[in-house]
């Protein structure tokens, strides 16, 4: 589904970005005792020009799983950089798990994943959402 600011039905509409726990790069290192080896595995979030770097010190086997290791923790920490409150319209295919698109947003265009939606029916049919920002890496 897509929402557009200038056409869709919505009712309120906030964002909210943060800078906190948000990082441009992961780095693992680790010496694995048994092997004698260091493996590293480093990650670049490409849309991203600067930032902190995380590091990270976990137990990795092998140079690919260093690798898939600091992609998928600096997902996890970009994950709630954008998040979005919005309200619409009810409609039953507005659900947690969900993709939806927004447009003429400005920088908010893109993306969300529907973390939470919650459907009310009082004076009409309802539904508010939480969005978080659909990472393209």
């Amino acid at each position: 589904m897509t929402f557009d600011r200038d056409t869709s039905p919505i009712l309120r509409f906030s964002a909210r970005g943060t800078l906190q726990d948000v990082y441009k790069s992961a780095e693992v290192v680790y010496a694995h005792e048994k092997h004698e080896e260091i493996f590293q595995g480093k990650f670049d979030d490409p849309n991203k020009t600067g930032g902190k770097v995380l590091k990270i010190n976990k137990k990795v086997d092998s140079q690919a799983e260093a690798e898939t290791l600091a992609k998928n923790e600096l997902r996890q920490k970009n994950k709630k950089e954008t998040t979005i409150s919005l309200e619409t319209v009810g409609d039953f295919c507005l659900l947690a798990g969900n993709v939806v698109e927004l447009k003429s947003f400005r920088k908010f265009d893109g993306r969300y994943l529907i973390e939470k939606a919650r459907h009310e029916i009082g004076k009409g049919y309802e539904v508010k959402l939480d969005l978080r920002r659909c990472l393209d890496y």
